[in-house]
């Protein structure tokens, strides 16, 4: 056999370390990531790619188990999943986080958004605010993730003009802010999650719901229902949230990876985001789907009883302060 010299053995060492720098000797590590979005819709695709990200870097050090489309938990209990340890990240809806931070659902300030680079700007800025409230109860933020347009409403029977269509209907809301907003408007508003929808809208037991283009048509509730109105409420963003105990065990080396990969698999939602709301778009109109939009005036109509919602939650936390400041100035 033939001898190998002592400088090419520790180039050899050196040049492994280089691609996996800390993992030599170390113990496989598992993160559980949970979501809950459908296997098709490109929120758990972005889940799939910041994944494969950390694995690659990690040289399969680091093993990232993941858990989409509600097979561990709806996105109404993610929240409270990931801060007690029951997962270790999770795939959160930013409309339904109070109980971990009040400045994560900035982007549920209807009509405050102008577009996409907008909406990407304020959530930069957020993220020092929002990760020091979810700090604050045992998370903590590692990156955005866009969903796209939550468009409202989608309905069985009736198409919506104004707000007097929407008197005396039964419509399933988006998280608490859109909930108050129809209340105001006159409806009545009820929380279902996105995998039992479907079996309202078809029974009639609600009028209709409100949610993004990729629900719509991801889960088919234009079998159900037959108008949308394309008006954007918001400009949605998920955000993936790691249990603060499970982060600080883990090397400060594959801390610096999973940030890394966190702000690249961020990116390339962005990168898709708008496409696949233009692609939802088309299909459903290939569906059948009648979608409308309202008049500039009622546009504002709309916009106004926004108003005291605004007010009351910026008054929230510090950081909600922040932020309304800088949506609105």
């Amino acid at each position: 056999m033939r001898r190998i010299r002592l400088g090419t053995l520790l180039a050899i060492m050196i040049s492994f370390l280089l691609v996996h720098p800390g993992f030599a000797a170390s113990k496989q590590i598992v993160i559980r990531y949970a979501g809950g979005m459908s296997l098709q819709h490109h929120i758990t695709k972005t889940m799939e790619y910041f994944a494969k990200l950390v694995e690659e870097r990690t040289g399969g050090q680091v093993k990232i188990e993941l858990y989409t489309a509600a097979t561990l938990f709806s996105h109404k209990d993610l929240p409270m999943a990931v801060a007690t340890g029951a997962v270790d990240f999770a795939e959160l809806d930013s409309s339904m986080m109070g109980g971990l931070s009040e400045a994560a659902g900035v982007s549920t300030m209807s009509f405050l958004f102008r577009d996409w680079k907008h909406t990407l700007q304020i959530h930069n800025d957020a993220q020092k605010l929002v990760d020091e409230e979810l700090q604050a109860q045992g998370t903590r933020l590692i990156f955005w993730m866009p969903y796209g347009k939550d468009i409202a409403p989608l309905t069985v029977k009736k198409q919506i003009n104004s707000l007097e269509d929407l008197k005396g209907l039964k419509i399933r809301g988006i998280g608490e802010i859109s909930s108050r907003w129809l209340e105001a408007s006159g409806a009545s508003s009820t929380y279902i999650a996105s995998p039992e929808v479907y079996q309202a809208l078809a029974t009639q037991a609600i009028d209709g719901a409100m949610s993004g283009w990729g629900t719509y048509y991801d889960r088919k509730w234009y079998e159900a229902g037959k108008y949308i109105l394309g008006e954007t409420f918001n400009y949605c963003m998920f955000v993936t949230v790691a249990n603060l105990k499970k982060w600080n065990e883990l090397p400060k080396e594959v801390q610096d990876i999973i940030m890394q990969a966190g702000e690249e698999a961020q990116n390339w939602d962005a990168s898709v985001v708008e496409q696949k709301d233009e692609e939802y778009i088309a299909q459903l109109k290939g569906k059948g789907i009648v979608i409308n939009q309202l008049s500039d005036s009622e546009r504002e109509r709309w916009r106004n009883l926004m108003k005291p919602i605004y007010k009351e939650w910026a008054a929230r936390t510090p950081g909600c302060a922040k932020l309304m400041e800088l949506l609105t100035k």
